[in-house]
Parts: C-alpha cells; sequence; structure tokens
C-alpha cells in the first residue's frame, strides 16, 4: 500500500513539473530565439494602450464628423427657414416688424455662431463629451427659438 502511495506522489510530481515547464502559444510568440521574452509586460500593455487610445480616437473623430454632417443638414435648414421669414418681413405682410426684425438677426447670428462652432472644433478626447452636450443643447434652443417665431407670427 505504502508503494502504491509513493508511485502515485512520484507520478504527480513529475506530471506537475512537465506540465509546468511547456510554455503557452501566447508565450512562445513573445520569446526571441534565446529563449527569453521579447517584451516585457510593461511593454505589451503601453502598446495594447497606445493601440486602444488610437482607436478610440478614430471612433471621436468618426462621431464628430457625424454630428458636423447632421447638424450642418440641420443648420442649412435653419438659413432656408430664416430667409423665408426675411422673404416675408420684405412683403410688409406683418405689423410689429422691427421687433420680428430683431429676433430674427439674433437666430440669424446664432446659426451662424453653431456653424463656425462645429466647424472649428478641434478634437481631443478630454472636452469631447462636454462640447457635444453643450452643442446639443444650443442647436436644441435655436430650433425652439425658431419655432417660436413662426408661432409668434404665424408663419
Amino acid at each position: 500500500m505504502k508503494n502504491n502511495y509513493l508511485v502515485i506522489v512520484i507520478s504527480t510530481l513529475f506530471a506537475g513539473t512537465f506540465f509546468t515547464s511547456v510554455e503557452s502559444p501566447n508565450q512562445l510568440k513573445h520569446m526571441n530565439p534565446s529563449g527569453q521574452y521579447a517584451h516585457s509586460v510593461r511593454e505589451l500593455t503601453r502598446e495594447h494602450r497606445h493601440d486602444e487610445a488610437k482607436k478610440q480616437k478614430e471612433a471621436l473623430v468618426e462621431e464628430w464628423k457625424t454630428l458636423w454632417k447632421v447638424s450642418g443638414d440641420e443648420l442649412d435648414q435653419n438659413t432656408r427657414r430664416i430667409d423665408l421669414m426675411r422673404d416675408m418681413l420684405s412683403k410688409g405682410e406683418k405689423a410689429f416688424d422691427d421687433l420680428y426684425l430683431v429676433r430674427i438677426e439674433s437666430v440669424e447670428r446664432k446659426n451662424e455662431n453653431l456653424r463656425a462652432m462645429i466647424e472649428t472644433y478641434e478634437q481631443t478626447q478630454e472636452d469631447w463629451s462636454w462640447f457635444k452636450l453643450d452643442f446639443t443643447r444650443k442647436m436644441e434652443e435655436l430650433t425652439q427659438t425658431l419655432e417660436e417665431i413662426e408661432q409668434d407670427y404665424h408663419y
């Protein structure tokens, strides 16, 4: 019986030694010909972080381009609405034209400021969330103001 235990213990030791000495495929691909690791773990994680940062920056640029295109279309539509309001004003169909003109000019300035804001934005990861939130809020305010002018003057 003692002999069986001895055989099991020795077999376990040999098996443990054998399985712990075998390198995994991931470890083998990072080894140079002398059998040492080509990169330290720190270098590998630094490269991984750099790749992730690059992918994240590319995603932000794509998101910015999408926002630029969508908002550009919306800003163009706002410009057409403002031009229509100016045409109605020039026909003299409404009373209080001076008040109406001031509101139109204010909305027109806001529209152009938003266009400049999106076109001149420099992509930095730190302030992208804030910029997107602020820009979206200002676009909604502009759209709401245009709707109020149209309702006030029945256009």
